[in-house]
């Protein structure tokens, strides 16, 4: 009991019990590593979590803010189908699988006891990094400025056709109609477009199937329907 309590007051208080065995808390400690990190797109992160204290931790609960977000939301680890790992009592830490974009943002553990629940004193805060955050802004820009550019929608055309086939080369199977593509969007004939194919195979198209897996990414403007 605190009597006639002020702003000195203020603070955090733990009880001790010691007997011929020792001291014990009912106070759980938590702690995660690492507080800050960038993540390559694709990798598995893990966020190591420790927690002390008697009597010991009854449940485990992570909670995720998304970068720029304002709420946390709790991560189901059980139902993410495999997207987190760990976040139990016997395994507190927890490792995020395939880390994309949305999953930038920042981490808590909160540890729950017959007295209370605790969480650690500063979250863990990642970023992301990687070939394909550039390479996914530039397939962005050949939608969005498709309309504007033939280039572009020439460029964006075969990246579709070559999601749609699954392949691209310049046997005749394929050319004839990545000449098709060329001369509709040209609007004239004998359309070179070789020049494009390295950079559409190898560098923009891997990017691409991923997204539409995830169903993110659709075509808008009308010369790239086209």
């Amino acid at each position: 009991m605190i009597n006639f309590a002020t702003s000195d007051d203020n603070g955090t208080y733990v009880c001790h019990a010691i007997n011929a065995a020792g001291k014990s808390t009912n106070v759980l400690e938590v702690n995660i590593s690492p507080i800050s990190a960038t993540v390559i797109i694709g990798q598995n992160q893990t966020i190591s979590c420790t927690v002390t204290g008697i009597p010991l931790a009854t449940s485990i609960i992570w909670e995720f803010t998304p970068d720029g977000g304002t709420h946390s939301l709790p991560l189901h680890v059980e139902d993410s189908s495999g997207k987190y790992t760990g976040g139990s009592v016997h395994n507190p830490s927890l490792t995020i699988t395939n880390f994309q974009p949305d999953d930038a943002g920042s981490y808590v553990c909160f540890a729950f006891n017959a007295v209370g629940v605790s969480s650690c004193s500063i979250p863990s805060i990642f970023e992301y990094t990687g070939p394909n955050v550039e390479i996914s802004k530039r397939i962005d820009q050949l939608r969005l400025s498709g309309e504007d550019c033939r280039k572009t929608a020439l460029s964006y055309s075969l990246l579709v056709y070559i999601a749609m086939r699954g392949s691209l080369s310049l046997e005749e199977e394929h050319s004839i109609i990545l000449r098709e593509i060329a001369e509709a969007v040209f609007n004239v004939s004998d359309v070179i477009v070789s020049p494009l194919i390295d950079i559409i195979e190898k560098k923009l198209l891997p990017t691409y199937l991923k997204r539409m897996e995830n169903g993110t990414f659709k075509p808008r403007d009308f010369a790239v329907q086209k």
